[in-house]
This record gives C-alpha cells, sequence and structure tokens, in this order.
C-alpha cells in the first residue's frame, strides 16, 4: 500500500486499514478506492497496531513511544477514545497504564486486549484485558498475567483461545506461553527466534524441532 509502515488490518469485507507514513490511518477498498480515515497529531505517530473490530466499526492505534491506544470510528474518522498516558480513560486498578503497548485489540468477547510493560516495574511484563465500561469511561482489569522470567521487547501480543485460555508472545524473546485464567501456564515453547503478528512462519514444525 502507497506509505504503508509497520501495521495493517483487513475487514470482513477485504478493505485494508493500515498506518501510512508512520502518521496516517488510510483506507484501501476492495475495489481500490483509497481515503485517510484519520490524521495524527500525537507527538510521536509511529503505531505498532492497527486493529479493526467489525461488531463496533472501530480501529484501534497503538503508539508504543507515548504509552497510547486511540479507538477511531471508522466511519467519521472520530476518536472515541484515548487509553493510556494523557488519556481521557482511567484504569481499574487505578495503578494500571501502559507502557511500550503493543498488540492492542477488542477481543471477540468485547474486551481490550494488550501486551504492554508493567508500568510499576517496567523490567516485568504483562498481558492484559480489561471490560470496557463506555459509561464511566473506565478500563476495568478482568485478567492479566505478570512475567519477569519472560519479557517482550518489542512485537508482544496476547489472544484469547477457546475454552478460555490464553496464547501470549514475547516477540524479540522467541517465547510463547498458554496461559489458564487463574495464571497456570499449560505450556511453554522457546524457539530463541522473534515471532510476531507480522513475521511470517513458513515451517511450523521447525518451531518445534529443537536444536540438530
Amino acid at each position: 500500500m502507497p506509505g504503508q509502515s509497520d501495521a495493517y488490518d483487513v475487514t470482513p469485507k477485504g478493505d485494508v486499514l493500515y498506518n501510512a507514513n508512520n502518521r496516517d490511518l488510510k483506507e484501501i477498498s476492495a475495489s481500490g478506492q483509497s481515503k485517510t480515515i484519520w490524521n495524527c497529531t500525537v507527538s510521536n505517530c509511529y503505531s505498532n497496531t492497527v486493529s479493526y473490530d467489525p461488531k463496533s466499526d472501530t480501529v484501534l492505534m497503538s503508539f508504543p513511544y507515548i504509552n497510547r491506544v486511540v479507538r477511531i470510528a471508522r466511519g467519521s474518522g472520530q476518536v472515541t477514545a484515548t487509553w493510556g498516558d494523557n488519556g481521557n480513560w482511567s484504569f481499574q486498578p487505578s495503578g494500571d497504564g501502559l507502557v511500550f503497548n503493543h498488540w492492542a485489540h477488542i477481543s471477540d468477547d468485547g474486551t481490550f486486549m494488550v501486551s504492554t510493560h508493567d508500568k510499576r516495574n517496567q523490567r516485568s511484563h504483562r498481558f492484559s484485558e480489561y471490560e470496557i465500561d463506555e459509561g464511566s469511561k473506565t478500563l476495568k482489569r478482568i485478567w492479566s498475567y505478570e512475567s519477569t522470567r519472560d519479557f517482550a521487547q518489542e512485537r508482544g501480543l496476547v489472544n484469547k483461545v477457546p475454552g478460555g485460555t490464553y496464547i501470549g508472545n514475547y516477540g524479540w524473546a522467541g517465547v510463547i506461553v498458554e496461559v489458564t485464567s487463574d495464571n497456570k501456564v499449560a505450556w511453554r515453547l522457546k524457539n530463541g527466534k522473534m515471532i510476531g503478528n507480522n513475521i511470517l512462519l513458513d515451517d511450523l514444525y521447525a518451531i518445534n524441532r529443537g536444536p540438530k
């Protein structure tokens, strides 16, 4: 896509949403028409995530260098929420926040999912899930998994999977874990290679093959 930076997403109808020139949110329709949805005016417009939620028709963009996530209405281009530093929402518990956030997205259950460094201890990493309370403009943490053993300097992500567990990826650390809702590690795989949502894994068997 013209001017494409690191992140993009695709709608169910095949429209591509992406951040252009490390600044703006653009859309190219399935028929090839291009438009700018939102012009970025924050202090550092580099975004490591563009994530589309079809239920609300909104887009999340994650700005790691300013510890912030914005939610943008796809139709109007208006920012409907700002989460993190200098945001217009609060966190519960109050000590929560975002530090070098990545893979911010809305789950199928309508919750906010994010991979972030721990605000209290930035050498600790946390995968978190929040209930989105529109009335009080509060993100209420309902699950998190914190680790000092594994640390995602970049490209961390977490997803919910059927059955109520979570799959977490630690990016540069080359570690993937499955964690239960009560924070028990079902399994942990380490292959030492960077893994992320935009890293091609052309041979899944090679990940689990181990050293020769």
